[in-house]
């Protein structure tokens, strides 16, 4: 997939990790940069101004999503395929495990970038409902806790 990558868009390619459990896998392929941040905000900045992004991890998949960066998303297990299906992005992910030729799926997507924006663009009231939902549940959880915390005076092992 690299080498095709590379023979369509030159040697712009690079492999993005956010977990340094990533870097043994991305050292395996000598001569494509390696780029690796601690902190969150350089990581931020990288898939904000990518181009493409092409990925096993929705750490990078569902930011560009919302940056609006064409994004493939490349599933090896259900979740991950679950999750790009939920927020209407199903026609941006390729199943590893089960897609016969994944370059050739990804190299169709890489050259329809606008398709993305399409796509993203159709998938946008569903995803601002989830985004709407996740912060709901967040704040309640939030609330739990402030309100275990006062009522069990914060001590730890309370049942």
């Amino acid at each position: 997939m690299i080498a095709a990558l590379q023979a369509r868009f030159g040697p712009v390619v690079s492999l993005l990790c956010h977990d340094y459990a990533d870097i043994s896998f991305a050292a395996a392929f000598p001569g494509v940069p390696l780029i690796y941040y601690e902190t969150v905000e350089p990581y931020i900045a990288t898939l904000r101004a990518a181009f493409l992004s092409i990925t096993y991890r929705l750490h990078a998949f569902l930011p560009c999503v919302a940056f609006g960066v064409p994004s493939i998303h490349l599933s090896y297990d259900e979740r991950g395929q679950a999750m790009v299906e939920t927020i209407g992005m199903a026609g941006w992910n390729v199943d590893s495990l089960s897609t016969a030729d994944c370059v050739g799926a990804v190299m169709a997507l890489a050259e329809n970038p606008a398709d993305f924006c399409v796509q993203r663009l159709a998938a946008q009231p569903r995803i601002t409902a989830l985004a709407a939902r996740s912060a709901a549940a967040v704040q309640h959880f939030a609330s739990q806790v402030e309100h275990g915390m006062r009522t069990h005076g914060g001590a730890a092992g309370h049942g």
